[in-house]
């Protein structure tokens, strides 16, 4: 199914947006409001007053899942890699699509105000030298376009396994292995059985190491044991790995990648995880997304079990921390 049918289902209105190459963010309320991220400013374009109800779900339908009643939340991406999510609700339909016009390398970054030079230097001589990079961030704060401009820094020649939830990285390395993880698609002709079996990025994960993988990618750490099993992964063998986590600071993305894998098993104490997640991570870079629009706010190294250092901040440089 190609971009062009599906777009057909939208109202005329909402399918200029959908093509817009300066449009990010496509936000469309239950009552018809419709507001964008258009060139980093959030702003109201329009009112559709077609519902949107029966397009959403011939949308779905195509793309081999459903959204009513009955499964009310919809997660999946247009065929160009856009992310749709849906919820049904009210007998209304709240829609957002986040969109991939373009992606950008390191230079683009650099030259954009988004990455600092000297940063970027130091993060690839890292990744090459098997450093593992955390990116953080909050929604829509720049995360996966660091990511990949990170991604095509590393050697051509090595192979990826790459896992994510939904899957929208562009990957241009020719050994590379995508795998999206999924809460599959149920056969509603048998009882509890299934068109397509759940897929979770931890099964993935665990999956990988069986594929000889050179560095793992991970689009987004969500889920409790994802964020276990990528220690596991990272404490044997595969480094030079990359992958991403909503977070508020550099800082906070180490206790939430701790308190993540900490709930994954009753039995693990907070000072083993948290000494795993310090020997497993070498840099946690954090995004920002501003009214002059995304950056890169502030970097930490991890240079022990007990210690980070501060290497580049927006406010403040090189302080030394010490781990609580």
């Amino acid at each position: 199914m190609d971009l062009s049918t599906l777009l057909e289902f939208f109202p005329t209105s909402l399918r200029r947006l959908i093509l817009a190459t300066d449009v990010s963010d496509i936000m469309i309320n239950e009552d018809g409001h419709i507001f964008v991220d258009q060139n980093g400013q959030l702003q109201e374009v329009t009112r559709i007053k077609e519902s949107l109800i029966m397009a959403i779900q011939n949308v779905a339908r195509r793309l081999g899942s459903d959204v009513d009643a009955k499964n009310p939340m919809l997660d999946t991406r247009l065929p160009d890699g856009s992310r749709v999510a849906a919820l049904y609700a009210n007998g209304a339909m709240t829609v957002t699509i986040r969109k991939f016009n373009r992606w950008y390398s390191t230079e683009e970054l650099i030259e954009a105000g988004c990455l600092p030079d000297l940063v970027c230097h130091e993060l690839v001589t890292g990744l090459l030298d098997g450093a593992n990079v955390l990116v953080s961030g909050g929604t829509s704060a720049g995360k996966s376009t660091l990511a990949k401009a990170l991604i095509d820094k590393l050697p051509a020649d090595e192979r990826l396994i790459v896992i994510e939830k939904p899957r929208e990285l562009a990957i241009s390395h020719r050994n590379a292995v995508r795998w999206e993880a999924s809460d599959g698609v149920p056969d509603i002709t048998v009882a509890g059985g299934w068109r397509e079996a759940p897929k979770t990025v931890a099964q993935l994960l665990v999956h990988a190491l069986r594929h000889r993988p050179s560095r793992i990618i991970i689009g987004e750490v969500r889920e409790p044991l994802a964020a276990y099993e990528l220690l596991q992964a990272l404490n044997t063998g595969h480094a030079g790995s990359i992958a991403t986590i909503h977070a508020d600071s550099a800082e906070d993305a180490i206790h939430r990648l701790t308190d993540l894998a900490l709930a994954s098993h009753a039995n693990l104490s907070h000072e083993f995880v948290e000494k795993r997640v310090l020997r497993s991570i070498d840099y946690i870079i954090h995004m920002v997304r501003q009214a002059g629009g995304r950056e890169v706010s502030e970097v930490l190294r991890v240079r022990s079990k007990s210690k980070i250092a501060r290497i580049y901040s927006l406010i403040e440089k090189e302080k030394e921390l010490t781990w609580r």
